[in-house]
């Protein structure tokens, strides 16, 4: 449930999702926690033979910090940078990682391995950003949860070129893009926040920046992050579990129940993918829309939140408990005990830079 958005800080958005491998690595066991510096500066990978180490950051959206977990050694380092007011989405092209800020309705373009904000992109003022998707080279699709609009902006000037008002509710979650579409999930609350009145993902061609298509879902279904499968479909958590569309036709074309909110969805494969709700983590064949596992067996995680997988292990914010838990997917259960991090953990990304 949306709640009003002087706490939006209090909502966790993960808002990306990873093909991950097929091939399952046991993850490693968390170490302490270091106060060392960096060891370099962000780099691009040149060379594919030299090895790397990649980093885990984790955004804390009550702290208002990131903090660093160096995914070789285990080791944390608490508070590398400090976000804005209200953060809601951390999402890294390359090595660069761009943060959005909903209370300073800003986009921040972030060195996290030089510790640096290289650009600071300012969005129209009272809009309340909460997600960023990549849509073209140096451009971005941002919902803006207040304003009930979508704002599309080039990065490289830092301007909002167009936006576009959606029909009936407000985006919080993120969209997901295909062939040149983005499926943005929208609902409505009545005014005193009683209950839903709409709900819908709405089809926006965004060489033209219109929406071509509204596929109501149940007015209460109160649709979340939508996320795209090896095979090319749509997944979108919705109040009882998942629901996919196929973008060939923008129809809905079948529904997982799990009997309660899939919160976030990656994929490991073409015919496995895990999904968070509450308490742990699910899976599911997208292919076959079989239950693997469901929520009476769930993979075990306290409170869990956002989470993504890399290199065979699920990393699983708690934004209550101030952790991160890593789950090996090899054994299908947690990898040592939780990591502490900041204050209200909602998001996470990683960088993987040469040694």
């Amino acid at each position: 449930m949306r709640f009003t958005p002087v706490i939006l800080s209090l909502l966790s958005l993960s808002l990306f999702t990873l093909t991950g491998c097929e091939g399952l690595l046991t993850a490693p066991a968390p170490g302490g926690e270091t106060t060392g510096s960096k060891d370099q500066s962000t780099s691009d990978i040149t060379d594919p033979a030299k090895p790397t180490t990649t980093f885990m950051y984790v955004m804390n959206g009550v702290g208002k910090t990131i903090d660093e977990i160096n995914l070789k050694t285990m080791g944390v380092t608490r508070n590398i940078m400090q976000t804005g007011l209200w953060p809601n989405q951390l999402l890294t092209q390359g090595v660069v990682t761009y943060l959005v800020n909903s209370g300073d309705h800003d986009i921040r373009k972030l060195d996290l391995r030089a510790r640096s904000t290289l650009d600071t992109i300012a969005l129209a003022n009272g809009s309340n950003p909460t997600t960023i998707s990549m849509y073209g080279e140096g451009k971005a699709l941002i919902t803006n949860n207040v304003t009930a609009d979508l704002a599309f902006v080039d990065l490289a000037s830092r301007t909002t070129e167009a936006s576009l008002k959606l029909t009936k509710g407000a985006p919080f979650f993120e969209p997901a893009i295909v062939n040149g579409k983005a499926y943005v999930p929208a609902d409505k609350w009545a005014d005193d926040w009683s209950a839903l009145e709409f709900s819908a993902i709405y089809v926006v061609d965004l060489a033209t920046r219109t929406i071509v298509k509204t596929i109501e879902l149940n007015a209460d279904a109160n649709p979340g992050n939508v996320s795209v499968d090896p095979a090319g479909k749509l997944w979108v958590g919705v109040k009882t579990g998942l629901v996919t569309i196929d973008p060939a036709t923008d129809e809905t074309i079948g529904s997982i129940e799990f009997g309660e909110k899939v919160g976030w969805v990656q994929y490991v494969s073409e015919t496995k993918a895990y999904g968070s709700v509450s308490g742990g983590l699910v899976s599911f064949n997208p292919s076959t829309r079989e239950i693997l596992k469901s929520g009476a067996d769930k993979i075990a995680v306290a409170e869990a939140g956002a989470f993504k997988i890399f290199q065979g292990a699920a990393y699983v914010t708690s934004f209550k408990n101030d952790t991160v838990t890593v789950v090996d997917l090899a054994i299908q259960a947690a990898s040592g005990s939780p990591i502490p991090v900041g204050d209200g953990p909602q998001d996470l990304t990683f960088v993987t830079v040469e040694d």
